[in-house]
């Protein structure tokens, strides 16, 4: 018994220390991060650049990995101002679609009935919040210019891979620095659909998302591209060990969120994947949407002054004292107060005061645009569109006025509109509608310059 003992000590010890190698991983020498260097996913939209800024595929292994591939952009975000973003010539390594045939998508995604996906005529002009309108317009960029919003489809957007391009499965493990920050969503060691081809939204974030359009199952995973040495901890150790797997793939990632209720989801069905608590796809503007010639849904908007607390009570309204003011709060459909405190990891640190707070939009908040048909036309006039880029521009201006956009999301430098990127599957389609990945941060992110004035902005009534 003893030598059979001292054996099985001998054999846990070889299985715990090949899962720490294959964990850590040879060649990932770079040390973690300490936390005040750190870029927080979901939370770290950084200024636009011009540089070529392309993702290497995520870092995956079957055994000990050599990585050879640049680990993606973890430094911590810049506030310089942006240049524009679409006259960076064409790298020869600019991102490719991975698919160029897909079966029809379904528009939109969620439950007709969810807030996000009906007109803002069911609801109305807000008779209350309508203060809010000017401070998104003055403060919600931060350093940035009043009134900057670029649309993502490079940096910070969320490519979405349809499941049938998975190729295996890989294990999900999460990096030691977000594991002081929040869930992981999923148990460690998670299986996961996987292609070591899909690359993630580029930015500090690092976002994608795996969809199942015959079930409805979705896998948004954050953080993607991590070096495995940062997941080289005792609770990835252990999970590893208990799974006693040694053919999967180890995914070292922020976190991970699986639901089922992608075309089911309501206000009342949201999972906790993005800044305000609802699902990262329930916004998302999908190149799909663009080429069938409307956009059907609220469109989502990250914001540099997201409110923080200490929440009011209740935290959900503006009913409580001092709520916007000496207090944060949030609106349905988000469902939390993303930031008890306002540093988020960024270069700018805002005060807890109630100067600063007064400075803030509260995430859920929805807002429109006030713009005719005429006017639309008139401002792509300006703009000299013509052509296919013309009848996008056209289709975003029409959703910014019939459905509007819901703060969701908490940004480092102006204000951003999330989209399916020209990075991944959706690139195809984003190129057919005039939206071509030229290698830099914001491909066409100035597509909607001009079209927003302080005068056009209005606060919509929350749902109930």
């Amino acid at each position: 018994m003893a030598s059979r003992r001292r054996k099985a000590v001998v054999g846990a010890a070889v299985v715990t220390a090949a899962l720490c190698s294959v964990l850590i991983g040879v060649g990932d020498a770079e040390p973690e991060r300490p936390a005040s260097q750190r870029a927080t996913p979901s939370t770290t939209r950084s200024a636009p650049t011009s540089a070529s800024t392309t993702t290497a595929a995520a870092s995956t292994t079957t055994v000990a990995p050599i990585i050879t591939a640049a680990p993606v952009d973890t430094v911590a975000p810049t506030t310089s101002p942006p240049p524009n973003a679409t006259t960076a010539p064409p790298p020869t390594n600019a991102p490719l679609a991975t698919a160029t045939i897909r079966s029809t998508a379904r528009l939109p995604w969620f439950d007709p009935s969810a807030s996000w996906n009906r007109p803002v005529s069911d609801f109305g002009p807000s008779a209350v919040h309508q203060q809010y309108a000017q401070r998104l317009w003055d403060f919600g960029g931060g350093e940035a210019p009043a009134g900057t919003i670029n649309v993502a489809f490079g940096d910070y957007s969320v490519p979405v891979y349809p499941l049938s391009e998975a190729t295996t499965t890989a294990r999900a493990y999460q990096t030691s620095w977000a594991m002081e920050l929040y869930g992981f969503g999923v148990p460690l060691g998670t299986k996961i659909p996987w292609n070591p081809a899909w690359r993630p939204g580029t930015g500090n974030d690092n976002i994608l998302a795996i969809v199942d359009e015959q079930t409805g199952r979705v896998w948004e995973i954050g953080g993607v591209g991590q070096l495995n040495v940062n997941c080289a901890n005792r609770a990835n150790v252990a999970a590893a060990e208990q799974n006693r797997d040694f053919s999967s793939t180890y995914l070292c990632v922020g976190g991970v969120r699986i639901y089922d209720n992608l075309f089911t989801a309501t206000d009342a069905t949201t999972v906790d994947g993005r800044g305000a608590g609802i699902n990262k796809l329930a916004l998302l503007t999908r190149a799909d949407e663009v080429k069938a010639g409307a956009i059907r849904h609220a469109l989502q908007m990250t914001v540099t002054a997201s409110m923080f607390g200490p929440a009011c009570s209740p935290g959900r309204g503006a009913s409580a004292p001092g709520a916007g003011v000496s207090c944060g709060f949030f609106l349905p459909p988000a469902t939390k107060l993303e930031r008890i405190n306002p540093d988020v990891g960024c270069p700018t640190i805002q005060t807890v005061t109630d100067a600063e707070r007064s400075k803030t939009v509260p995430e859920g908040m929805r807002f429109a645009l006030r713009v005719s048909d005429d006017e639309i036309a008139q401002w792509l006039d300006s703009r000299g569109y013509s052509g296919r880029i013309r009848e996008t521009a056209r289709i975003f201006a029409v959703a910014l006025r019939d459905y509007g956009w819901i703060v969701a999301e908490t940004g480092c430098w102006g204000m951003h509109i999330e989209t399916d990127s020209v990075i991944g599957a959706s690139g195809q389609s984003w190129a057919d509608v005039g939206i071509v990945s030229n290698g830099s941060a914001y491909p066409r992110g100035d597509l909607l310059n001009g079209l927003f004035r302080p005068e056009r902005i209005y606060v919509v009534e929350p749902p109930g």
